[in-house]
């Protein structure tokens, strides 16, 4: 049962958002119920598959085959190693709470069933990227993350702002997506796997070159747009005009920290070149500063606190590109509640 219990974690919340969207959109108080239980029990199922296994090994959920062409061979499957547990963990203990502080927040809201089913379909998606066991898998559930924030940066559509944000976000996640496929089908023409089982192995056979550092940029560009690095990071504090606990959960422990967790997974690729991980620490240490005397001249406080973010994920980044990422899921775990419980109470 233990195996098959990240697929459970997954598919709740996405059973809860289609269940709202379907059925349950004119009953406002039972679609609220139904997201909250769902992620709660996503929550409870997280903690106990964090107390199982070792604290070197993982439980590995069986795969389904789904994709194998001319030598690529990408399997559905999930992975549940230490990484992925406490991120799982993290992901639905922090959501579980914002969904519970929404209750109030959109109590009077007429589109609150909408709100919850899209903070279901919000959890999934970034579930689905914390146990991806493959880039491929991870890439889609990566392009869901940017439908869901594109859904919720601009739920109150009807103004102006809110849906010029969701547009500039999207678009300029793109743009990093496109680096990061590319990144993509690069390891896997350079390793011969897309599986980050396989990649410390096939990374220590001796690939070197500008070959590598190409591979590695490319993935990098994924993190700059989704983590909100510079050059890409000028859509993070436009989209503060969604609803306070979208903000909160954006910038916690889900959308911007995806970048680190996926540069963490691909690490042994990365390591490879010493100019990729120089640049990577030399963009997080830059953005350490330059948010930072951005946020000098601004008067709004969730603007603010969204520059803070770019400061605290660039911490992580400049971790990474140093080759030390234990500091940085350490930063990443204290950085998602802090953060959280700041932007829940800037709320006016």
């Amino acid at each position: 049962m233990i195996a098959y219990s990240p697929y459970l974690i997954l598919l709740l919340p996405l059973f809860a958002a289609v269940l709202i969207r379907l059925f349950l959109h004119p009953f406002p108080r039972v679609s609220t119920a139904t997201s909250i239980t769902a992620c709660l029990l996503s929550f409870v199922g997280s903690l106990l598959l964090l107390g199982s296994g070792t604290p070197t090994g993982g439980v590995a959920a069986p795969p389904v085959p789904w994709i194998e062409f001319a030598g690529l061979k990408a399997n559905f499957g999930l992975v549940a190693d230490p990484l992925a547990r406490m991120m799982a963990a993290l992901v639905t203990g922090v959501a579980l709470l914002v969904q519970i502080y929404s209750v109030g927040y959109v109590a009077k809201d007429p589109s609150r069933s909408r709100f919850f089913a899209e903070l279901s379909l919000f959890v999934f998606s970034m579930l689905g990227i914390v146990f991806a066991d493959n880039l491929v898998t991870m890439f889609i559930f990566w392009e869901l993350v940017g439908l869901s924030s594109y859904l919720l940066i601009g739920f109150w559509f009807d103004r102006p702002a809110a849906g010029a944000a969701a547009n500039k976000a999207f678009l300029v996640n793109r743009i990093g997506d496109f680096g990061f496929i590319l990144g993509i089908l690069g390891t896997w023409s350079l390793f011969g796997t897309i599986g980050f089982a396989d990649l410390p192995s096939r990374a220590s056979a001796g690939a070197a070159g500008w070959a590598v550092t190409a591979v590695g940029l490319g993935l990098f560009c994924g993190c700059l747009g989704k983590s909100a690095q510079f050059p890409l990071h000028v859509w993070l504090p436009d989209s503060m005009e969604g609803p306070t606990p979208v903000s909160s959960l954006l910038h916690a422990a889900t959308m911007v920290v995806a970048g680190v967790y996926m540069l963490i997974r691909v690490l042994p690729v990365l390591e490879l070149s010493q100019v990729t991980m120089t640049t990577i620490a030399w963009i997080g240490g830059i953005m350490t500063l330059l948010p930072a005397l951005i946020a000098c001249q601004q008067n709004d406080i969730k603007r603010i606190l969204a520059y803070s973010t770019l400061s605290e994920i660039a911490y992580m980044v400049m971790a990474v590109g140093l080759g030390v990422p234990g500091p940085a899921m350490y930063h990443l775990m204290t950085h998602a509640f802090f953060k959280c419980l700041l932007f829940l109470a800037s709320d006016r």
